[in-house]
């Protein structure tokens, strides 16, 4: 079964049993801090989780955790065989298949899934969405774990994507922190 979104893509980890559920977990420390503990303590494939019923926000507005974390969930997700994932050998068959792997450029559109759901202006509230606080010293919560942050540099046209933690400053803010030594801090 190929999947074409999130919910195909959780339906099948489920089915293989690398998914586990969560109802009910605070967003504040509690929901990190059982990731953390179910990371140290299981054994491999670690789950991916998945939290919902988290109080103060509507049933359906669900956290995932952990979704690359097992050499299975990492080919399933990049398009990779399946029944070969020791590390090395998956290492190999995503360097075998990124050298094959072409652009597609961008493209405009005015209607589709990618539309569904746009807010702009006063609408934008990221406090809507049971965002975590992951550590006891983080001064917010942190949105954006396992996500790309694309950016272009106005005068050279250069492109960078990387990974930087976010920091929700308020419903309508966030903080990007690139680190010295990283392309984003450019």
């Amino acid at each position: 079964m190929s999947h074409t979104d999130l919910r195909d893509w959780l339906e099948v980890v489920e089915s293989r049993g690398e998914l586990e559920k969560v109802n009910g977990a605070a967003w504040d420390l509690e929901m990190s801090s059982i990731v953390e503990i179910l990371f140290r303590e299981s054994r491999d494939p670690r789950p991916a989780i998945l939290f919902d019923e988290v109080p103060g926000y509507p049933r359906g507005y669900r956290t995932l955790f952990g979704m690359l974390g097992s050499a299975w969930r990492i080919a399933k997700t990049m398009g990779l065989p399946e029944d070969d994932i020791e590390p090395m050998r998956l290492h190999e068959s995503w360097y075998n298949k990124s050298r094959d792997i072409r652009g597609i450029p961008p493209r405009l559109v005015t209607s589709g899934p990618v539309l569904e759901n746009t807010m702009t202006g006063d609408q934008i509230d990221v406090l809507k969405f049971p965002v975590p606080r992951f550590h006891e010293f983080d001064r917010s919560r942190y949105i954006g774990t396992a996500h790309a942050v694309i950016q272009k540099d106005p005068d050279s046209g250069w492109i960078n994507m990387g990974t930087y933690r976010i920091m929700v400053v308020d419903s309508n803010h966030l903080a990007l922190h690139a680190t010295p030594g990283k392309h984003g801090n450019s």
